[in-house]
């Protein structure tokens, strides 16, 4: 006997969170992430073998344990994603749940963020960027209201969902950041009445906004902040290092800044978080409160926009 609630019921979400709340205990070599009705597994290794032996175990401890449970887990809407800077040389093996295969993709939805198989987030800037014009066109239907209201409805109607997720995807190369900076600016123009021949950056100064790279080392920074007074995630926490502070005095609020073998680290979260932190004034770092950090952090627009990840360091000290 088929037993469930109908779709879209406030019933229905609790009721299936209840349920299934012991699936990510049903796995031993994967972590399981789990966000109403949509399940992540995932795994890794650097030997592609290992890799592709755990999903095939992953997927079939998660098919006794939907079996077991009295539920079914649609292969169909199930989708494999091999993330790697390194070509996969060979046929990748079959993956199957039950009797039925399931499809190797590259690039996937997750809540809202298009992944791809590389992580360079492309896919993801081009769809932002097609919606982000969408907006911005509806943006100029609505210009015989005054500036204030214009920028008012921008940014608290359309720029929060281009920012959207932005500690994930904000890390990609500045080629690829570059459109949406220039949409950005394409919207001051708009609600400023600015003449299409002044540049980008122009534009960003004379409707005094900041650049979207702004938010994303704010965004940055306020989860640097959560980790170092730890009141973040400790998944998070767990990939940084504070300074000794019997070491040095004058390093007591750092964090240990990962070496790189490889360039395409400096990427990577755990190497941008713990520069970016490290380079903000000691007067800021010492802002316990979250709220009050958050808001300081504005008073250093113009420190953080000059700072960059790249090889040459930077200092936005005072």
């Amino acid at each position: 006997m088929e037993q469930g609630v109908h779709q879209g019921s406030l019933l229905g979400t609790r009721l299936y969170s209840i349920h299934a709340n012991d699936l990510p205990l049903a796995t031993t070599v994967a972590d399981v992430e789990m966000f109403a009705d949509d399940t992540i597994a995932y795994c890794s290794s650097t030997y592609f073998p290992d890799v592709i032996n755990n999903l095939q175990l992953t997927i079939k401890e998660l098919h006794s344990w939907a079996i077991l449970n009295g539920m079914v887990i649609h292969p169909g809407k199930s989708k494999i994603m091999l993330i790697s800077n390194k070509p996969f040389i060979g046929p990748i093996p079959k993956i199957s749940m039950g009797e039925k295969c399931i499809e190797f993709v590259n690039e996937a939805e997750c809540l809202g963020i298009t992944l791809d198989s590389k992580l360079s987030f492309s896919k993801h800037i081009q769809k932002s960027s097609r919606l982000y014009n969408l907006k911005l066109k509806k943006l100029k239907r609505m210009k015989r209201l005054s500036y204030k209201v214009l920028e008012t409805f921008y940014f608290k109607a359309i720029l929060p969902c281009v920012l959207y997720a932005i500690s994930v995807w904000g890390n990609c190369s500045s080629s690829k950041f570059k459109p949406l900076e220039s949409i950005h600016a394409h919207a001051a123009r708009i609600i400023y009445d600015l003449p299409n021949h002044v540049n980008d950056d122009e534009s960003i100064v004379q409707a005094n906004w900041k650049p979207l790279s702004f938010y994303y080392k704010r965004r940055i920074l306020c989860l640097m902040h959560q980790v170092y007074y730890e009141k973040g995630e400790e998944c998070i926490a767990k990939r940084f290092r504070k300074v000794n502070k019997c070491y040095s005095l004058r390093n007591k609020i750092k964090f240990v800044v990962p070496s790189l073998t490889k360039e395409s680290e400096r990427r990577t979260f755990r190497y941008q978080g713990a520069r970016l932190w490290n380079e903000i004034p000691d007067c800021l770092k010492e802002i316990e409160s979250y709220d009050l950090f958050k808001f300081n952090i504005n008073k250093h627009s113009n420190m953080l926009n000059q700072f960059t990840f790249t090889k040459e360091i930077v200092s936005i000290r005072n």
